[in-house]
């Protein structure tokens, strides 16, 4: 995997970045994951986790790991 940067706009002298994690295509596909698919993450102490939201979370827009 890897972490990208991009620059995504300057505002007062300030520039501002977006980052993004390039995940390889067989681990999507062992995921199950789709394009579209709604994620969720949370920081547990120096890891970074990511799930898939499932139906009933993005309807009530609840966290998946109760923040």
């Amino acid at each position: 995997m890897k972490l990208q940067k991009q620059k995504a706009w300057t505002y007062k002298d300030t520039e501002y970045a977006k980052y993004s994690i390039v995940i390889p295509n067989k681990e999507i596909d062992k995921l199950g994951w789709k394009e579209g698919d709604e994620l969720e993450s949370i920081i547990k102490g120096e890891k970074l986790v990511i799930a898939k939201k499932t139906p009933k979370q993005i309807e009530i827009n609840t966290p998946l790991f109760g923040n």
